[in-house]
């Protein structure tokens, strides 16, 4: 009876559809040897096996597409790391200049508009991740910014959104370039600022190119810890300068003309909009970015506020674009000497760590801003 059901069997066409047990795809109108490979996942239907067997083969298959699916949930962030991350990447060469905005405003305006840039970068970001939030529930998952613009703006918007994104980053580490060679100068001026500069980007260039956002955010540490030295350099720094200069007395700006200049360096300070996309698609936990949001900006505001007052406070009116040129006995640093003074006095040991703290923070910060694009 065998041989002629499998008579009958050649004689006709049968449809074989595969149950919901099976895999989805396996379904063809005959049933025959062939490969499908998924995921790197090779699916084979014997002819020759019994359903059984098939079932065994597509379960082996699954098991190997959970083991990936597991390995890239591992790869996913916690909101710890994506605050680490945040951090790292809005303290970043900016708050070199900020004793000097904050000097150039006055006690009155100064700290207030630190405080008031932070709330409004804030904001946006909040802005972003709502935006996000609201792709995510009609069914899209944007990766970057540009996947974000063209759900609003079309292709051609997401073209010129990536495109201005990559240019904004990349001028953004040819600063972190220039910061670092300066910083390197400070504490080895065997070679001047832009021969030390090319040697940062030389030592960058390997950590530009990593992809994998948990080995970027086992790194992000060393911002983290860099970010708290700059607070304690510099206020150790303006407590010290305190002992030489008077203290100020300046209330209110000198001129309203820069005001919005000085303002616009604030904002740029935070700056985490661009990087949010991408964070928060490779987050374990996407709707929880907004937690990630609020302890890093809250940490960064600290930071920015308390060592821009402190360090006007201490160097006042005399405080240079770069307070790391501040710290130094009198007449002052190489680069930040009076009219007419040649020998500049003798670099303090702050300056030596905080020179440090720049250069580990802005090396682990170079693959952040990147990674983005």
């Amino acid at each position: 009876s065998r041989e002629h059901s499998l008579e009958e069997d050649e004689e006709d066409t049968i449809d074989v559809v595969p149950s919901e047990r099976s895999y989805p795809r396996l379904s063809h109108p005959r049933r025959k040897l062939r490969a499908e490979k998924q995921d790197h996942v090779t699916i084979v239907a014997d002819p020759d096996s019994d359903d059984d067997n098939e079932e065994s083969h597509l379960v082996a298959g699954h098991g190997h597409a959970h083991h990936h699916g597991e390995m890239e949930e591992r790869s996913k962030i916690t909101v710890w790391a994506a605050s680490s991350n945040l951090v790292t990447c809005m303290v970043g060469a900016s708050v070199l200049s900020l004793p000097r905005m904050v000097a150039n405003n006055g006690w009155a305006l100064g700290p207030a508009m630190v405080l008031l840039a932070g709330f409004v970068s804030y904001q946006a970001a909040c802005m972003v991740d709502q935006a996000i939030d609201l792709l995510a529930d009609a069914g899209h998952h944007p990766k970057n910014i540009g996947d974000v613009v063209q759900e609003c703006f079309g292709y051609r918007g997401r073209r010129a959104a990536l495109f201005l994104t990559c240019i904004f980053q990349i001028s953004k580490c040819g600063v972190y370039f220039v910061v670092i060679g300066a910083n390197l100068n400070y504490a080895m001026d065997a070679m001047s600022s832009r021969q030390w500069a090319l040697v940062g980007a030389a030592l960058c260039m390997r950590l530009m190119f990593v992809q994998d956002i948990s080995v970027i955010s086992q790194w992000s540490f060393i911002g983290v810890l860099a970010s708290g030295l700059y607070l304690l350099t510099i206020s150790a720094g303006g407590v010290e300068a305190a002992a030489i200069h008077p203290s100020p007395t300046k209330t209110w700006p000198n001129t309203y003309s820069n005001l919005l200049a000085d303002f616009a360096v604030m904002v740029y300070a935070y700056s985490p909009c661009d990087v949010l996309p991408v964070l928060k698609h490779d987050m374990k936990e996407p709707k929880h970015l907004h937690q990630a949001l609020r302890l890093s900006f809250f940490t960064v505001v600290f930071i920015y506020v308390s060592l821009g007052s402190v360090a006007f406070l201490g160097w006042g009116n005399h405080v240079a674009g770069n307070v790391l040129l501040s710290m130094c006995d009198p007449p002052g640093c190489p680069g930040n000497l009076p009219a007419k003074v040649d020998v500049p006095g003798k670099k303090w040991l702050l300056g030596y760590c905080l020179a440090g703290a720049v250069v580990s923070n802005l090396m682990v910060t170079t693959p952040v801003v990147l990674y983005c694009v």
